[in-house]
């Protein structure tokens, strides 16, 4: 395999379900020919869906895409409770609870519950980390480990439909979000339990599964020549704000040289103080990703005040 990195940008795709996030990656490098290759986000082994991959110079931004809110199509079956909240720890020779009554307009109502920030248990079952060690080591081991409690925020929940005992849902949230969790709380305010049947994520930020490529396609357009044009430029991804700046300026980038009013070409869209922002060059290429220092109406009325904080430089 080549020690220099070829491909450099994001590659969307479509993760099947039975294999780990790392094993789409691992699978990618081998038919790029390339050792840069990382994800922004990893999916359970079971669950399917988009998977944003970086490839290249495109890793240095894997930490802003993984940031992104993500959109998610769950099934989850009432009756039962699982002690990975999905289909994996059930145990069937425990009966299946009755499930009440409930119906679209009960159903929403539970819903809203959950639409907002609210406080959500991690899986004991899960990779987050207590005292150092992956919690789902602890539990395999049979060890008592009380799994943290954190913030977490579901900016829409909607009822797609209802066919005793199962419900599907689609659900748009924020990074550290676990829909195992939600799907388990659902079943312990209804009294029944419930567990985390399927999973399929839809979207990330404003890219859609229906632009992911799938393994076969990819390994088929390697067969062909035809990986060309699959990448995407980091701009196509990141659509933050932007600074555009002179020449001189872009060659003094990755040096961390402060901004200033006269280093600039033009203001690309609206910000605030404290929001994400890229820097450009004149041909539109991202050279790095920081925060305004000020509003993008205060830009230019005081030249010596520095207008952006680096986060991180692409070169």
């Amino acid at each position: 395999m080549p020690s220099a990195d070829l491909w450099h940008g994001v590659l969307p795709v479509d993760k099947p379900s039975g294999i780990t996030s790392h094993d789409v990656v691992s699978q990618v490098r081998h038919i790029f020919g390339q050792r840069g290759v990382g994800h922004t986000g990893t999916l359970d082994p079971r669950a399917t869906g988009l998977l944003i991959l970086c490839l290249g110079r495109a890793t240095k931004v894997a930490q802003f895409i993984s940031s992104f809110e993500k959109t998610y199509v769950a099934d989850i079956c009432l009756g039962r409770s699982s002690t990975t909240y999905d289909g994996e720890g059930l145990d069937y020779a425990i009966p299946a609870v009755p499930v009440p009554e409930l119906d679209a307009v009960k159903l929403t109502e539970l819903l809203a519950r959950y639409t907002g920030k609210i406080r959500q248990r991690v899986p004991a079952f899960s990779a987050v980390k207590v005292q150092g060690q992956p919690l789902y080591r602890a539990a395999r081991r049979g060890e008592d480990v009380e799994p943290p409690e954190r913030e977490v925020e579901i900016t829409s929940l909607r009822l797609l439909s209802y066919l005793a005992p199962y419900m599907r849902i689609e659900l748009t949230c924020a990074k550290g979000t676990y829909v195992r969790s939600l799907a388990h709380d659902i079943g312990q305010h209804l009294g029944c339990g419930a567990y985390l049947a399927s999973l399929r994520r839809t979207h990330v930020g404003s890219y859609s599964i229906d632009k992911a490529h799938s393994l076969p396609e990819l390994e088929k357009k390697q067969a062909d020549g035809r990986l060309a044009g699959l990448i995407l430029p980091v701009e196509k991804v990141l659509n933050y704000a932007a600074f555009n700046v002179t020449d001189e300026f872009s060659r003094q980038v990755v040096s961390g040289r402060a901004l200033r009013a006269p280093d600039l070409v033009s203001v690309e869209g609206d910000f605030h103080a404290g929001d994400r922002v890229v820097l450009k060059d004149a041909a539109g290429q991202i050279l790095a990703i920081g925060t305004a220092s000020v509003d993008a109406t205060a830009v230019g009325t005081d030249p010596k005040k520095p207008l952006f904080t680096y986060l991180r430089v692409l070169n």
